[in-house]
């Protein structure tokens, strides 16, 4: 393995399949009433190819629910390219399909951690993208979440960490405040 990339494989152990089914239920009803974002808003910078191919792949999903892993692992940089609204719209699936073991090339932690270490928190965002820090810019996009969704990832991140330790995390996410999700 390469420095600075991470495997994760999913492991499936006794009692597990109910916690994360209860996850999945949690995930579905934090993001229940999010709003599609429109075709137009799907990614930041639309001029170029790449951003292009993934307002292409996902224009037209107006309900993540239907958004299988086939789906997701056709755009494997989606979470990365994905405007903030979209990238909030469309994380649930994400997160449900690495739930279920099922992401063959995306990794959620990407978007949702990177930015927060200081490895990728200090780095410098393209003027194009909307300037500032990778750190920055994460908090903007992610202070949005409610209170609901945070704690639904908080939960998923504690969930993916370890599943045997998932039990533990679920009274420590009742905050009423979003918060950033650190999980690296």
């Amino acid at each position: 393995m390469s420095a600075g990339v991470h495997y994760f494989i999913l492991f499936i152990i006794p009692g597990e399949s109910r916690m994360s089914d209860e996850l999945i239920e949690q995930i579905h009803r934090a993001f229940a009433t999010s709003v599609y974002p429109g075709d137009e808003n799907l990614v930041a910078n639309p001029d170029d190819e790449e951003p292009q191919f993934v307002a292409g792949h996902f224009k037209g999903k107006t309900d993540w629910r239907t958004l299988d892993a086939e789906f997701l692992n056709a755009a494997p940089d989606a979470l990365a390219l994905l405007a903030d609204d979209a990238f909030r719209f469309y994380l649930p699936a994400f997160l449900i399909a690495d739930i279920r073991g099922e992401l063959e090339y995306v990794d959620p932690t990407v978007r949702l951690c990177w930015s927060h270490t200081s490895q990728g928190g200090d780095q410098k965002v393209a003027k194009v993208w909307g300037g500032g820090t990778m750190r920055e810019h994460a908090e903007a996009c992610h202070n949005q979440f409610s209170a609901a969704q945070s704690a639904a990832m908080v939960r998923w991140a504690a969930f993916r960490e370890s599943p045997t330790k998932y039990a533990g995390a679920i009274n420590s996410t009742t905050s009423t405040r979003p918060r950033a999700i650190n999980c690296c």
